[in-house]
């Protein structure tokens, strides 16, 4: 078959993280610009490469390989891997079209990403597009995140702070009321780089350990001792969280007698 002629993904990602350090860097005083690379698999295993800038300053690693190199090319089924998430709708400049877009008319078939763009305007949007366009995404291997990381850290942590900024500007006096304490909880463990498992885990940590923004939550009998008592005592099934009136706070009923606990 057509689709035993391609390697293992692992060697195209690997393949990708070394053009991605090809990147022509653009001279912005406003923002640093990323390490890009994307590797084309075409279905009988022929493979193209591109990286951010490789004809012309500014121009993205997957708009060079699908649209430079390969426009006239048919590419139903291929696969692509590109080592930062291809930019979402809206997050260019009219006339140009984003990436995932390219990605979608192009009708590749499978997509690994390396790493998520946390820059608001693209910000998991460009594999939402992909994915609710019938595109299968996939994550590289987790081991070969940190060389990305690594060599995008100026540009990760401008794309973060622009991401806070976005956050805060959202977050207005008037409107901090109707945003659900899980998205505010989201939004900071996107901003710590940490998944919601991890997000969740170090905070019951935290308040396991007495470590509280005003000294709510804390139900540890035992402040000084890393447990999973928070988590515990979250969970218990005893017990019912009802929201108080003030917001974002919650209070925990017994729903045997109705009482507080």
């Amino acid at each position: 078959m057509v689709e035993n002629m391609r390697k293992t993904p692992r060697e195209y990602m690997k393949m990708a993280i070394e053009v991605m350090k090809k990147s022509i860097h653009e001279n912005r005083v406003d923002k640093s610009s990323p390490y890009v690379g994307a590797v084309l698999v075409l279905p009988d295993g022929i493979t193209e490469t591109a990286y951010r800038g490789e004809y012309r300053a500014g121009d993205h690693a997957e708009y060079t390989v699908l649209d430079k190199k390969n426009r006239l090319k048919v590419l139903s089924d291929s696969w692509l891997f590109t080592t930062l998430e291809p930019c979402a709708p809206g997050a260019r400049n009219a006339p140009k079209i984003s990436c995932s877009e390219r990605i979608v008319n192009a009708r590749v078939a499978e997509v690994w990403i390396g790493i998520e763009d946390p820059d608001p305007k693209v910000d998991h949007s460009g594999i939402e597009y992909l994915e609710d366009n019938g595109v299968k995404v996939h994550q590289f291997e987790r081991d070969l995140h940190k060389e990305i990381e690594d060599i995008n850290r100026e540009f990760l942590k401008g794309a973060y702070k622009r991401k806070k900024e976005a956050i805060e500007k959202k977050l207005k006096a008037s409107d901090k009321l109707n945003i659900r304490a899980e998205e505010m909880m989201l939004d900071k463990a996107q901003l710590l780089g940490l998944t919601a498992p991890e997000m969740t885990v170090l905070l019951g940590g935290l308040r396991s350990l007495g470590i509280t923004h005003n000294g709510y939550g804390n139900f540890s009998e035992n402040p000084n001792e890393l447990t999973n008592d928070y988590l515990t005592k979250l969970l218990d099934m005893s017990v019912s969280w009802q929201t108080n009136g003030t917001g974002n706070s919650f209070e925990s009923i017994d729903r045997t007698t109705g009482d507080k606990v």
